[in-house]
């Protein structure tokens, strides 16, 4: 009985163009517990893993914010937070995004829940003034690993396609070939977390690629 060969995922497999002296390529850590990714495997990046809130060194309030977590909206750099009126034992804070967009505003003492940050600032002695100030400075490890559906951490955006096997599951894999840029792709290659479970998330997926770096997929072989 002759023995079935089993061949690897290759870079042919996916890769259908890319431009010259491999300017469509980069190197990526994949993060451990990803497990053994194949090519063709499309990648999200960690850019949403750390929340740093920190009182403005002026503010006149002694008051602080606390509970800090991420939204599936939020976004990677600095929210600042601006009391914009006050009251004994009170006040409200304008949220603003990173990009500058004006969030719902923030009352003092209040859980404030959202598509981006959910916190709560509260009051001390003094009470605040109007311009105090607080920071969320988002940041991220910049690890890759599946792009994943309403992944909170960053992960939810497609950015780029493995062009390797790796084995990240129980250690960082660095240096990991991917492809970031610049290229055409195979659908048919292209691997996508369980969590990319229908057609509609799929598209969103493929969609994100293109609009990341240009990462076109075709029907083809």
């Amino acid at each position: 009985m002759v023995n079935p060969i089993l061949e690897k995922n290759v870079i042919g497999d996916v890769l259908l163009f890319e431009q010259p002296s491999h300017y469509s390529r980069a190197t990526a850590t994949i993060i451990s517990g990803a497990g053994v990714l194949k090519p063709g495997t499309v990648l999200g990046k960690r850019t949403k893993t750390a929340v740093d809130a920190q009182a403005d060194g002026d503010n006149t309030g002694a008051g602080a914010i606390s509970a800090v977590t991420l939204g599936a909206l939020a976004e990677a750099g600095i929210y600042e937070l601006v009391c914009i009126a006050t009251d004994s034992n009170a006040g409200t804070f304008a949220v603003l995004t990173p990009s500058g967009y004006r969030l719902a505003d923030a009352e003092v003492g209040v859980a404030y829940a959202g598509g981006h940050l959910n916190f709560t600032i509260s009051d001390d002695d003094p009470d605040f003034a109007l311009g105090d100030k607080f920071t969320v400075d988002v940041t991220g490890d910049g690890k890759f690993d599946f792009a994943k559906d309403g992944d909170v951490t960053g992960l939810a955006d497609a950015v780029a396609v493995l062009l390797e096997e790796v084995d990240a599951t129980s250690a960082d894999v660095s240096n990991a070939l991917v492809l970031v840029r610049d290229a055409i792709v195979s659908e048919q290659g292209l691997i996508f977390h369980s969590s990319v479970d229908d057609a509609t998330k799929r598209a969103a997926m493929k969609a994100g690629l293109a609009k990341a770096g240009g990462i076109l997929s075709t029907q083809g072989a």
